[in-house]
């Protein structure tokens, strides 16, 4: 017979650390009660989501922290967090996750406020035997909400994500979109692109690659053995395209 962990005061400590951080009133937090049954039954669905539920990095913390304590049998497989406040802080909180738990599987975070530090912390956690196989880091909303992987010189981030691209084996889904990769990271990227073992999808929209960048990557994704899917553009291409429209970029704008 299965235990269930005793999980039911989690939402009460979420919702505690979400107050700190934006001085939220209880009657505000109607909302974010509605998210208690699906903390509870986490060990259920594998699945837990808390999408825009107004969670800064003290509810990162706390959540990370009440995840870690549960029997790695017990932790869900899936995270979607998207569209909320976690910040640098929050993705540290996230990479203490991924480091400490192989059963997570998928991690959705995108538009969080998310800097290049934040995604350093993410990526080298992902170069240190962990079992994700599904990376959702992408931008949306307001400038104010979007995550952002390099900004101006500061690109240790793109140096670790080439790294994840060669080494990661089990990565199969990466969706960057719209956090300002830029031109300057194509040759780093595509340049790994050949060398990956695991992925089968990665999405780059709107990250102001240009069209020289656009088909720099392009080129590394024709010769990616697992790579089935390629994204520069609102629209998806398979690789077996490009594979025979190197020369050609109605693919390519970004």
């Amino acid at each position: 017979m299965t235990v269930e962990p005793d999980i039911s005061g989690l939402s009460e400590r979420l919702l505690l650390a979400r107050r700190q951080y934006f001085g939220i009133g209880a009657q505000s937090d109607a909302r974010f009660r509605r998210f208690r049954s699906t903390i509870a039954a986490t060990w259920k669905t594998q699945t837990l989501d808390l999408t825009a539920a107004g969670l800064g990095p003290l509810a990162a913390d706390v959540l990370v922290e009440e995840l870690l304590g549960l029997p790695p049998s017990h932790r869900p497989w899936l995270l979607h967090l998207d569209r909320n406040m976690l910040g640098d802080a929050g993705a540290v909180a996230l990479a203490r996750l991924l480091r400490a738990s192989p059963t997570t599987q998928s991690l959705s975070a995108s538009s969080n406020c998310i800097g290049p530090r934040g995604a350093l912390e993410i990526f080298e956690a992902l170069l240190q035997d962990c079992s994700l196989t599904s990376l959702d880091l992408s931008s949306g909303g307001t400038p104010a909400e979007r995550n952002v992987i390099a900004r101006g010189h500061e690109r240790p981030a793109i140096t670790a994500l080439a790294k994840v691209l060669q080494r990661s084996p089990a990565l199969s889904i990466l969706r960057l979109g719209a956090t300002a990769i830029g031109p300057e990271a194509a040759a780093e990227l595509s340049a790994a692109l050949p060398l990956s073992s695991s992925l089968m999808e990665l999405s780059l929209p709107s990250n102001g690659l240009g069209p020289a960048g656009a088909a720099a990557i392009a080129e590394g994704a024709a010769h990616a053995q697992s790579l089935e899917t390629l994204n520069l553009t609102a629209r998806p291409c398979k690789t077996s395209k490009l594979q025979h429209s190197r020369n050609r970029d109605p693919l390519l704008r970004t």
